[in-house]
């Protein structure tokens, strides 16, 4: 992640960059970089996550403020940018940097089903989960159940991982 708070501010988390994803291969006591990917929207929240879905390597990773990026990690393109939520457009008024508008929907965490059909993504209040079959995002939502005044904090995982 690239980003920072600044206290005192009016939306205090900054954002620098935007960020850029490496694909690369180490091994015979060197790396090579075999691809990258980023664009002018690209504000990375969570930890980029791989996944095979029907045979298919890809990486999925939310962004701000309001987007879940899937990238096709053969040859790190976009290959879906689904819309989470309405949400205004990030502010550049801080000269280099970017704010964030803060939405209880904005997901900081996500994490693929085993079979990659699914990605659950994780806010600070709720569960919800995309179909990458289906191309939506389900109706259902699952409530983190967390008291008045608490907020999640770190990144939930698979599993396994």
């Amino acid at each position: 992640h690239n980003m920072s708070f600044q206290q005192g501010a009016v939306n205090d988390l900054i954002l620098e960059g935007p960020a850029s994803l490496f694909k690369m291969r180490i091994g015979n006591g060197e790396t090579i970089v075999e691809g990258a990917y980023s664009d002018d929207v690209f504000f990375r929240i969570t930890q980029h996550m791989p996944f095979i879905y029907e045979g298919r390597q890809y990486i999925a990773v939310t962004t701000i403020p309001n987007k879940l990026d899937i990238l096709n990690s053969e040859d790190m393109t976009l290959f879906r940018r689904v819309e989470i939520y309405k949400s205004d457009p990030i502010d550049f008024s801080i000269t280099g940097n970017a704010t964030c508008p803060k939405h209880p929907k904005m997901c900081l965490s996500l994490n693929p089903s085993r079979d990659g059909r699914y990605i659950v993504l994780e806010s600070h209040k709720d569960f919800y989960i995309y179909d990458m079959k289906e191309n939506r995002l389900l109706d259902e939502v699952v409530s983190l159940y967390l008291p008045d005044n608490c907020g999640r904090v770190g990144h939930t995982r698979t599993a396994g991982q």
